[in-house]
């Protein structure tokens, strides 16, 4: 297993990925300068932000967990469902990326339903607004949870290596873009969404009520929400009012967003 965890870390691919997170960061920032969809600074709350990023990242450096090492685990091993039959590669890369979606569609509803997983989840619910680093704000605990869910669902299904570095690719660059502070037109905006989930389409996620807080699941396909009855369409942009989890500044410190799930939760 150890080898196996060095491999990780020693991929061309790794270095790649980072490559087009940072060119994906640069790009979308630079968009939200140039036709923004909100008004605001940045300031102490985007720092922190970027604080949860540096730790997240440390945490998955030396975490013995990683969707690349279940894969190669499996490969090794030939464990797992597409490991067991005779299909293309691209067929299993196909198959491989639709079940990782549908599998983050139903953790991140997980996330909503069950209360202690709200508890977790309601740290990232809590930026004043939405932009390039509000992907950023996320719990460590749901990072390890979701890291063991999906790393699981990779060695289940044997899912290719290629597959799940893309994956990997498509999820970071898809995370900074739905919560872009971007002005899309509106006629755009909804011939996209028809696939793919657009900035316009999460933020009702991220609305002003509780109940668009529980529609727009989705972090790439829109698919999952319309087949499974949560997705909800924006009419104007004006619609769209970032959710805020009723946190006063005073306690929005990195040590208060980390200890938010051992309170009292925010329904």
């Amino acid at each position: 297993m150890t080898g196996l965890l060095q491999s990780t870390f020693s991929q061309p691919e790794t270095l790649y990925l980072l490559s087009i997170f940072v060119f994906a960061l640069g790009f979308l920032y630079l968009l939200e300068q140039m036709i923004p969809r909100e008004s605001g600074a940045y300031g102490s709350r985007a720092a922190r932000n970027v604080a949860f990023l540096v730790g997240n990242a440390l945490i998955k450096l030396f975490l013995p967990i990683s969707l690349v090492a279940a894969s190669l685990f499996g490969i090794f091993e030939q464990f797992g469902l597409l490991n067991m039959v005779k299909l293309g590669l691209w067929t299993k890369i196909i198959l491989a990326w639709l079940v990782l979606d549908l599998f983050s569609y139903g953790l991140h509803r997980a996330f909503h339903h069950f209360s202690w997983l709200w508890r977790i989840h309601q740290v990232h619910h809590t930026d004043a607004r939405l932009d390039v680093t509000t992907p950023f704000r996320t719990h460590p605990l749901e990072l390890i949870i979701t890291l063991c869910v999906k790393a699981s669902i990779v060695l289940l299904f044997g899912m290719p290596l290629l597959g799940v570095i893309l994956y990997e690719v498509i999820v970071a660059v898809m995370a900074i873009w739905v919560h872009a502070n971007i002005r899309i037109n509106q006629s755009l905006d909804r011939h996209l969404s028809w696939l793919l989930v657009t900035p316009n389409f999460h933020s009702l996620h991220h609305g002003a009520t509780l109940e668009e807080c529980k529609r727009n699941f989705g972090l790439v396909l829109t698919v999952w929400d319309r087949l499974f009855g949560t997705c909800s369409q924006i009419t104007h942009d004006s619609d769209i009012k970032t959710k805020r989890i009723d946190v006063s500044e005073k306690k929005e410190s990195i040590a208060a967003l980390l200890l938010l799930p051992f309170g009292q939760a925010k329904r």
